[in-house]
């Protein structure tokens, strides 16, 4: 199955083949996604190209957030409590 560029795939939880929506009107749309990584040391996110990876280009932006939620409840409360005294 071949889509151009201007094709997004939806997936519906009730339906288990995907339902493809042609986007060719030009609007820009608005998506946020959370992606978990459960992962281990080797792997590094810094290296991945997420503009490659989603196929940004043209007038399209991407934003992307990364944040470390390894560290330990127990060394993030020390770090508060040290900067309060």
């Amino acid at each position: 199955m071949l889509f151009d560029k201007h094709t997004v795939i939806y997936y519906n939880t009730l339906i288990t083949s995907p339902i493809t929506m042609n986007t060719c009107t030009g609007q820009l749309q608005r998506i946020r996604v959370t992606l978990d990584f459960e992962v281990f040391e080797d792997f590094d996110v810094n290296n991945i190209n997420f503009h490659k990876v989603f196929q940004i280009d043209g007038n399209e932006n991407l934003t992307v957030s990364i944040e470390n939620r390894s560290e330990k409840v127990e060394n993030l409360w020390d770090t508060v409590y040290d900067t309060m005294i």
